[in-house]
């Protein structure tokens, strides 16, 4: 599964343009009056000026499988990196094979860089804003896990990943290319004393079917 676009609110446009565009160093695709997207990848990341007070969402980005520790020299020259346990800057998902750094955006957005052994994209280049593979994880705060991933399985044709037994609380849909994480309102989000909340977001996925936008939290 590939996640080909995320929209989400944010109620400081003008800032998380300077964030992703100056900082990060994502190319502007699309800017509107209420609205800009930016290329990362093959994904493309929109928001959408809203007054909602202050959105928080968790979304993740793939990286070559070898560049973790170049993307966080990268990246720590760039903004601050969330520790876990306060010391250790790169998490280990021994079960997913993968590594990954956290850190936050202008909005208190959860980012994440992800690099996943078993996808072999391995990449000599230098690490640079134009290493990002695609989104590759959108979390989607909900209040009943079970019965969002019963409905999305059976509409998507998309299954758990089989990487991360689902549990009541929290949920991985698709494959190592592309997840969508359900996560139960409330819940903190990891490595933060923050309770996830809902907000409203768009997803548009692509798998081996077909293409399909998705709306949450409307």
């Amino acid at each position: 599964m590939l996640i080909k676009e995320i929209k989400l609110l944010t109620n400081t446009l003008a800032e998380t343009k300077y964030f992703y565009h100056q900082i990060l160093g994502f190319p502007i695709i699309i800017e509107e009056k209420n609205l800009i997207s930016f290329q990362t990848g093959f994904s493309l990341l929109t928001f959408q000026e809203a007054n909602e007070k202050n959105p928080v969402y968790h979304f993740a980005f793939n990286i070559p499988c070898n560049k973790i520790e170049e993307a966080l020299h990268w990246l720590e020259l760039k903004t601050e990196i969330i520790k876990a346990d306060g010391e250790t800057e790169i998490v280990d998902f021994k079960n997913w094979n993968a590594k990954a750094i956290y850190f936050l955006d202008n909005n208190g957005n959860i980012l994440e860089l992800i690099a996943r052994s078993d996808l072999k994209n391995e990449d000599n280049k230098e690490f640079t804003s134009n290493s990002f593979i695609s989104i590759s994880e959108m979390a989607i705060v909900i209040d009943n896990v079970v019965k969002t991933a019963t409905d999305l399985i059976q509409s998507l044709n998309i299954s758990y990943f089989e990487k991360q037994k689902p549990a009541e609380e929290f949920a991985a849909l698709g494959d190592d290319n592309g997840l969508l994480i359900l996560s139960k309102a409330g819940r903190n989000w990891f490595l933060t004393d923050s309770p996830s909340q809902k907000y409203w977001q768009k997803i548009i996925i692509e798998t081996e079917e077909r293409q399909e936008e998705i709306t949450f939290n409307e």
